[in-house]
């Protein structure tokens, strides 16, 4: 039987404010333990919240995500810097505010054929994060 546990936020940005201080913890205890760090980033509707909120918390306690490697768990068909990218969304509110460095950014390439991009992609994936 599974567990879980439910919580309950008063608007968006509490949990946003809460899911960033989660998952910055959660990337922080991997880096100390030795672990690499491999996420994968999507949009939606709370996205924007959620990339502005650890960028805030992460320059309020001087962690620039060095080490971590970023993915996309999806993306529009477009260029990454269309107004829809998912990419730039994360670009423009995380990645760039936090100079993550161009190696550690693993989008997925809109701007190609589906097939072409998830080929790609999915090579990437295989290189950095398959052990």
């Amino acid at each position: 039987m599974s567990r879980f546990q439910l919580e309950v936020f008063a608007n968006e940005a509490e949990l946003a404010r809460s899911v960033a201080g989660t998952w910055l913890a959660a990337v922080a205890a991997r880096r100390a333990a030795g672990q690499s760090c491999v996420v994968a980033l999507a949009g939606g509707r709370i996205a924007r919240r959620f990339f502005s909120e650890v960028t805030r918390q992460a320059l309020a306690v001087g962690e620039k995500l060095a080490g971590v490697d970023f993915f996309w768990g999806d993306e529009r068909g477009v260029p990454p810097d269309d107004a829809e990218s998912n990419f730039g969304v994360a670009a423009e509110l995380l990645l760039r505010p936090l100079g993550i460095s161009a190696a550690r950014i693993h989008r997925i390439q809109g701007e190609l054929s589906p097939d072409a991009a998830a080929t790609m992609a999915a090579t990437d994936l295989r290189v950095v994060a398959v052990v």
